[in-house]
C-alpha cells in the first residue's frame, strides 16, 4: 500500500523521520515523500518525489513531559517516537516498548547517497588541517535562544577543546553569528572554507574526528555515521526528547533542567550531568578528550557509555572524610575494579550488601547500580545478595533496565556464597553496617565461604576497610590478615581495600 506525504520540517526532524521509514516499510507500507530539495539525500531515492506535488503534511508534535516518565516508559517523552502512526502516516500501532526497541536500534546507512564530488572536496580541505578535526556548532535556527551556547561560554569552549583535544576546530556558522578568534587552529566555515550544503555537511561529518554541538541539524546528522559526538543540552532541551540513543554520543545535560529525566534516561543516552546552572567549558573539553581517547573500561564501540562511567567514578564517587578517619576515595578503588573487569570476557561480579538509598554515590557508593551498569555494558553478570527485603526490592527497582545482567537476591550472604555456582572475577563485600556487632567476623566468614569460587585472577574489594598505625580497621580487620596469609596482596588501601593474588 502506497502513502504519499509532504514532509517540510527541519533538518533534525528529517533525520529522525528517515529512521522511522524502515519500520513502516518492514510492515509493508510504501511511503512516497515530498520534501525540500536539500533534504532529499536523507531519504531513499525511490521514496522521494520530485516536482510540485500536493500531498498531506505529516504532523510532528511534541510528546509527553520528560518529568512525567520513568525508566520503563521514558520513550513516551521522545518526539520522534511519539509521532509514529500520526496521520497521514499509516497506522502501525500505538507507541510501545517493543516498537521503541526496534526504533532505537535502527541504523540507516546513507553513505552511497553522498555525491563523490562532495566527499572529495571535504577530503582535500581536511588534508590541509591538523588532526583531530572537531566540527563545532553552537548557534541554532529554531528556538535559537534556548538551544544556543552563549557567546562567552562558546569562547571558553573553543579554548577548552583546543587545550584538551588539540588539532583543528571548525566553527559551523552559516550566518555569521558566532564569536571569531584570531587563531591558526580555529577555522570559520565561511571565512576559511565555504558555505556547506546538506550533502557536503554529511561528507564533513563522516570524515571529521568529532562533532560537538547543540540540539540542531549537524548534531542529529551524526546518527547516520560512527563519528563520535558530544552534545550540549540546556533550557529544557533534552536528548530523551529530541534524539535517539547512540553509542558514539555523550550528552551533557543540566541536573536542574530534568532531575528525573536524567536519572531515568542516563543509561540509554550516555548522560554526563552538570550539577550547576550552566555547562562548564572544562567538562566539555574533558568529555571531548575522553571521546577521542582509548576507552578506559569498555570496547571502542561503546565509547559513550565508557565516558559516562568515567564521569560517575571521577565526579560522583569521591567523598570527603569517612567515619574511619580516612578519605572516601571510591573513585580510586572503583576505577581499579572496572579496569580489572575490562580485561575479562563476560565478567562475573558478586556483591554482598546492596544499595538502599537513591543516588547515594558519595555516601555508600551506589555500588549495585554502578557495577550493574558496568557488567551490562560488558555483557557480564552481577549477583547481589542482601538480608533486607526492603533493600533488595530497592536494588531491583534501580537495576531493572540492566535486565538479565543483574540478579538481586534476599538472604544470608554467607549461605549464599557457600552455595554459589559461578566463578567470581570480582568479589565486592559490603554487607552489615560497620557499627553492627560482629561485622568483622561476618566479613571473615564471607571470604572463607567464597574462597572456593575465587580463581588466580580474581579481585576482592572490602568496603569500609582501612589501615591506621599498621593495624587493619573496621569491617575487614579480621578478613584482611587471613587473606594476606593465603597469598593475597593489597593493591589499594583507602576507604576501601582492594586485593589481588600476590
Amino acid at each position: 500500500m502506497t502513502t504519499t506525504i509532504t514532509y517540510p520540517h527541519g533538518l533534525g526532524d528529517c533525520v529522525y523521520f528517515a529512521h522511522q521509514l524502515p519500520l513502516y516499510q518492514r510492515r509493508g507500507h510504501d511511503i512516497k515523500i515530498v520534501c525540500n530539495q536539500d533534504k532529499r539525500c536523507l531519504f531513499p531515492p525511490e521514496s522521494v518525489l520530485k516536482g510540485k506535488i500536493a500531498a498531506p503534511k505529516v504532523a510532528w508534535d511534541h510528546a509527553k513531559h520528560l518529568e512525567s516518565i520513568n525508566d520503563e516508559n521514558h520513550w513516551m517523552a521522545n518526539k520522534a517516537m511519539f509521532n509514529f502512526s500520526a496521520r497521514p502516516m499509516p497506522d502501525i500501532g500505538s507507541p510501545s516498548a517493543e516498537l521503541w526497541r526496534e526504533f532505537a536500534a535502527e541504523k540507516v546507512d546513507i553513505t552511497s547517497r553522498i555525491p563523490v564530488p562532495a566527499v572529495d572536496m571535504v577530503q582535500r580541505y581536511f588534508a590541509t588541517l591538523e588532526r583531530p578535526i572537531t566540527l563545532l556548532h553552537t548557534k541554532g535556527n529554531s528556538f535559537q535562544k534556548a538551544k544556543s551556547v552563549p557567546d562567552d561560554l562558546a569562547l571558553e569552549i573553543y579554548r577548552a577543546v583546543l587545550n584538551e583535544v588539540g588539532g583543528t576546530l571548525i566553527l559551523l556558522d552559516w550566518d555569521n553569528r558566532v564569536p571569531r578568534v584570531a587563531h591558526g587552529k580555529i577555522k570559520h566555515l565561511t571565512d576559511d572554507w565555504k558555505r556547506l550544503g546538506v550533502e557536503e555537511l554529511l561528507a564533513a561529518i563522516q570524515q571529521a574526528d568529532l562533532v560537538l554541538g547543540i540540539d540542531s541539524g549537524p548534531l542529529h546528522l551524526c546518527r547516520f555515521f560512527d563519528t563520535p559526538s558530544v552534545s550540549l543540552w540546556f533550557n529544557g532541551h533534552h536528548p530523551a526528547k529530541y534524539s535517539l540513543p547512540r553509542e558514539q554520543q555523550v550528552n551533557i545535560c543540566l541536573k536542574n533542567d530534568a532531575p528525573k529525566g536524567n536519572k531515568y534516561t542516563r543509561w540509554f543516552y550516555n548522560i554526563v550531568e552538570e550539577q550547576g546552572d550552566q555547562i562548564r567549558a572544562s567538562v566539555v573539553g574533558r568529555t571531548c578528550r575522553q571521546m577521542l581517547s582509548s576507552p578506559r573500561y569498555l570496547r571502542r564501540e561503546r565509547i559513550g557509555k565508557d565516558v559516562m562511567l568515567q564521569h560517575w567514578i571521577q565526579d560522583w564517587m569521591r567523598g570527603g572524610m569517612g567515619a574511619g578517619s580516612t578519605f572516601v576515595d571510591r573513585d580510586q578503588s572503583f576505577d581499579l575494579m572496572l579496569r580489572h573487569l575490562s580485561g575479562i570476557n563476560q565478567p562475573c561480579v558478586v556483591e554482598t550488601g546492596c544499595i538502599r538509598a537513591e543516588e547515594d554515590w558519595r555516601g555508600a557508593g551506589f555500588s549495585t547500580y554502578l557495577l550493574g551498569a558496568s557488567v551490562a555494558a560488558m555483557d557480564g553478570s552481577l549477583h547481589s545478595v542482601d538480608s533486607s527485603p526492603t533493600n533488595t526490592a530497592f536494588a531491583r527497582k534501580w537495576t531493572r533496565f540492566f535486565d538479565r545482567h543483574v540478579d538481586v537476591r534476599q538472604g544470608d550472604s554467607i549461605d549464599y556464597l557457600q552455595h554459589l555456582a559461578v566463578d567470581i572475577d570480582l568479589l565486592y563485600l559490603d554487607s552489615m553496617d560497620t557499627l553492627q556487632a560482629g561485622c568483622a567476623e561476618h566479613r571473615l566468614r564471607e571470604v572463607q565461604a567464597a574462597e572456593k569460587r575465587l580463581h588466580p585472577k580474581s579481585m576482592v574489594v572490602m568496603e569500609d576497610t582501612s589501615l591506621l598505625k599498621g593495624q587493619w580497621q573496621r569491617k575487614g580487620r579480621l578478613a584482611i590478615p587471613w587473606m594476606i596469609e593465603r597469598g593475597w596482596k593489597p593493591v589499594h588501601i583507602g576507604h576501601q581495600t582492594v586485593l589481588v593474588r600476590g
